[in-house]
């Protein structure tokens, strides 16, 4: 009997500290290390909720692929407390995707690219007015560069 409780318990346990608990289609990262591996993942319609807090630059998207119906959106969980992407060449390096969303971030301090999209079809270009899309401490050399589509 403790045994059958014990395991209970252990599934309970890992179904509360979850990082993808939320309802379906949502899959909530606190950290970079969670972020990486939820975005191997990625399928139409998922939305990739980040905590507040800092995530390491670099991150490296290709071929994700959503629909116009159903993008793949990655996004602050707090548009009032983005996640901020530091450290690495780029915060995020998006290659021949299709239907990803950015909102909600925050990239500083990168020399060049903060947010580089490379063969994307119809990228639809986050601006800080609509989507909460912020650049700060660019290198010198980064002018007009920190988002590269």
């Amino acid at each position: 009997m403790r045994r059958v409780i014990a395991t209970f318990c252990a599934v309970l346990l890992c179904i509360v500290v979850s990082p993808s608990h939320a309802r379906a289609g949502e899959v909530r990262v606190a950290d970079s290390e969670q972020l990486r591996a939820a975005v191997r993942q990625s399928s139409p319609g998922t939305t990739f909720l980040l905590a507040a807090g800092v995530y390491e630059g670099g991150l490296y998207l290709e071929n994700a692929a959503g629909t116009e119906e159903a993008p793949i959106v990655i996004a602050g969980l707090d548009a009032n407390n983005p996640p901020v992407f530091r450290g690495g060449g780029q915060a995020l390096h998006l290659a021949d995707c299709r239907y990803v969303t950015l909102r909600n971030i925050r990239a500083e301090g990168f020399p060049s690219n903060g947010i580089n999209i490379d063969g994307c079809r119809k990228p639809q270009l986050p601006t800080a007015e609509q989507d909460g899309i912020y650049f700060c401490d660019a290198g010198a050399d980064a002018y007009d560069r920190t988002l590269k589509p």
